[in-house]
Order: C-alpha cells, then structure tokens, then sequence
C-alpha cells in the first residue's frame, strides 16, 4: 500500500501517521476549494491554510489507522514542533501525499521539490548578495530627484 508516513508525538506518545489522499477526499478537496488538486499541491506549501487541508484529508482515507481525534491542524502543528518550516519542507510533504496517492509519479514529485528547493536557494543567495552590497554602499547617498 502507498502511503507517506510521518512520525509526530501524539499526546505523549511517538506515532506514525499514515498519510494519503483517497478519490473522495480529492473531490471534496476541490469542491471546498474550487481548485484542481495540482493547483492545491502546489499552493499548500506557500499558503497554509490549503495545507492544514490537504494535511485533514489526507489523515482520513478509507481503513486508515491514524488516531481518529487526530485532525489537519493538529498535524500541521505537530510538524512543526519537529522543525517543519518553509516552502521547501511543506512541498515535500505536499509531494510526498501526492505521490503515494497516485497524483504524482515519485520522479515528478522529487523533480519538483528540487525545484523548488533550488529556486529558495538561489533567491536566499540574491538576497545575502543584497545585504552586502547595501552594507558596502555608502553612508551619504546620492541626492533624490527635487531635493
């Protein structure tokens, strides 16, 4: 069976929650969001919110083992107590339930996470190349147009 599984503390204790998306979670998922899955995959990691959704139903498909009080947000929430954060760690777990759901071949999901995580790469790299050339411009700068 394909899942993607997450270790998380659940009330005290290390469980592994499986995780993927089943053919009535996706419809509901687009219905609620009007968004076609591949638009939502690619908007949860950027925009949270879809992701606590994406995260409820994918905890949720038929003979899941997942603990039944468990919901999206308290998911969302526990992966990011394990240090989760940014558009890259979310893609791959936006990726990774879709790959085990069918969605997305493995290939293409790994293909767009590095992607992704190149393009964070390169605008963190502008942006420390920025911080350094404003601390090397100087102090007085050149007059404004109607000064």
């Amino acid at each position: 069976m394909n899942i993607y599984p997450v270790k998380i503390d659940w009330k005290g204790k290390e469980t592994v929650i499986s995780l993927k998306l089943d053919l009535r979670h996706i419809r509901e998922l687009q219905m609620k969001t009007g968004k076609d899955i591949l638009d939502l995959l690619t908007d949860a990691p950027v925009s949270l919110v879809p992701m606590g959704d994406l995260l409820e139903a994918a905890l949720h498909w038929k003979g899941n083992e997942n603990p039944a009080d468990l919901t999206g947000e308290d998911l969302f929430d526990a992966l990011v107590q394990q240090g989760k954060a940014g558009v890259a760690d979310w893609m791959e777990v936006a990726n990774g339930i879709a790959a085990a759901s069918g969605v997305l071949q493995s290939q293409q999901a790994n293909a767009m996470l590095k992607s992704v995580r190149r393009k964070m790469d390169e605008a963190i790299e502008r942006l420390e190349r920025g911080e350094a050339e404003s601390e090397e411009a100087p102090d007085d700068p050149s007059p404004m147009v109607g000064e």
